[in-house]
């Protein structure tokens, strides 16, 4: 494109903005892109050296709620290795409210897969509700508004039945967050419930038969020193592997 002629350019923040001959590329540059955010791109690689094909998962510390209740951690991301290969992981931190409907009570193993996905921004929209369209047999997000900035708020007002009474377990669903396109957690969906998710990623690595999108218990993962930290405080690429003894390790 020739900015020296006059001419009209578009874009997703400035529409038929016409561009003087005096106009710069570099001015241009930095008009199109003020609004832009460049994300930043994180990435794992990890190697299958032990003696057996096996599944690597990735999840991440639960964050803090702002009310009681179990917190569900997911599976966020899943891929199988055969022994002597790699896999590969890459993700941004851009956040957004889902809901899932698995068809039972949320509890480790149960794999839950995103029925819906709202993007949220901690210092924009970042407040959602849920709700339930009983004629219909839906739940719904409903528009996002903003909140206190720094957290992302997933609110279930009074239509939405309550997962932990066994009278609605054919209704039993879960409300929580993701990141990068994939769930991270979720809360058993209760009516009137607001719920304030500030986020802390801190990545772990586990191995094993795991699904994306499946519960974990954390606990037991931890506890049994199956889980591997990955830290990213001030690089954006780690390297991993699984050895003969089925340990994780960081290279």
């Amino acid at each position: 494109m020739n900015l020296n002629q006059d001419t009209y350019v578009e874009n997703t923040d400035v529409l038929k903005l016409r561009a003087p001959k005096t106009f710069s590329y570099l001015a241009y540059l930095k008009l199109t892109l003020k609004k832009e955010t460049i994300m930043t791109t994180y990435t794992l690689t990890v190697k299958n050296e032990s003696l057996s094909p096996t599944r690597f998962a990735i999840f991440q510390e639960a964050p803090e709620l702002g009310v009681a209740g179990n917190v569900f951690t997911l599976a966020w991301f899943s891929k199988f290795a055969y022994t002597g290969t790699t896999a590969e992981f890459a993700w941004e931190i851009d956040y957004s409210a889902i809901w899932s409907r698995p068809g039972q009570k949320l509890r480790p193993g149960v794999v839950c897969k995103t029925s819906q996905d709202v993007t949220v921004d901690l210092d924009g929209p970042n407040k959602v509700t849920l709700s339930y369209d009983q004629s219909n047999d839906a739940f719904y997000f409903g528009p996002t508004t903003i909140g206190s900035k720094g957290s992302i708020f997933t609110n279930c007002d009074s239509s939405v039945p309550n997962s932990l009474d066994p009278a609605f377990s054919a209704y039993a669903a879960g409300v929580g967050v993701a990141m990068s396109g994939a769930g991270t957690f979720l809360v058993n969906t209760q009516p009137n419930i607001n719920l304030t998710w500030t986020p802390k990623p801190k990545y772990y690595l586990v191995s094993g038969n795991f699904k994306s999108g499946e519960i974990l218990d954390v606990q037991n993962i931890l506890n049994g020193g199956k889980a591997l930290e990955i830290p990213y405080e001030s690089v954006l690429t780690q390297t991993a592997y699984l050895d003969k003894n089925n340990i994780l390790h960081l290279k």
